[in-house]
């Protein structure tokens, strides 16, 4: 899959890592600082009984 800094491409690949922990979210950071997305923050209801992820990784493609 195209890494986050193949700009030429439609879909881009984004690792990130956690940032900050809030009291309702988690900030999740980009691992490349020009990533076309360098900060996400997940509510925490998002993994229910769950611990959050460490690491994450948002995949963007184009739409039809």
């Amino acid at each position: 899959m195209p890494k986050a800094t193949d700009k030429n491409t439609a879909v881009m690949v984004i690792p990130m890592h956690t940032g900050k922990v809030c009291k309702g979210s988690v900030r999740y950071e980009s691992d490349q600082p020009d990533a076309a997305v360098t900060n996400i923050y997940l509510m925490k209801s998002f993994a229910g009984d769950k611990p959050m992820p460490d690491k994450i990784t948002i995949t963007i493609e184009a739409a039809d």
